[in-house]
């Protein structure tokens, strides 16, 4: 047998084994055309002071169409209107509302986003940086 056949053997089974690892660990979403789901905000740059008080999700949107398998295209509020609506399902997390918890809409002030604060926790100097902790 030759050399260049047994590295494609090797190759295939090589695929096979991750193919059956990767399977393994991820779930397969889909979603219908006006659920609601919230968006990660992992690659989306947006103009905070600070990362450790930004959120992890921003805010619930509609699915408008399907771009793909696991392509979505979502109707973004006014605020975000300078982000491409595309994304890929491994960014959402399915919204699912609870009584009496309504998730806080950011509103745009001034050219950037502002959160109401009801408190401050903590407040620590670290490498002269100012760091919040807040409610």
């Amino acid at each position: 047998m030759a050399i260049r056949e047994q590295l494609n053997i090797r190759l295939r089974r090589a695929r096979e084994i991750q193919k059956k690892y990767y399977n393994k660990k991820y779930k397969f979403m889909q979603y219908q055309l006006e659920d609601l789901i919230m968006l990660l905000s992992r690659n989306i740059i947006i103009k905070r002071f600070s990362k450790k008080l930004d959120t992890k999700f921003l805010g619930f949107f509609k699915v408008v169409e399907t771009k793909g398998k696991q392509i979505y295209k979502l109707d973004l509020s006014q605020i975000y209107s300078r982000i491409y609506n595309v994304f890929h399902v491994l960014l959402f997390e399915p919204y699912k509302q609870r009584s009496g918890n309504i998730l806080p809409e950011p509103t745009l002030i001034e050219g950037q986003l502002k959160h109401e604060v009801e408190r401050i926790k903590d407040i620590r100097n670290i490498n002269d940086r100012i760091e919040y902790l807040m409610r």
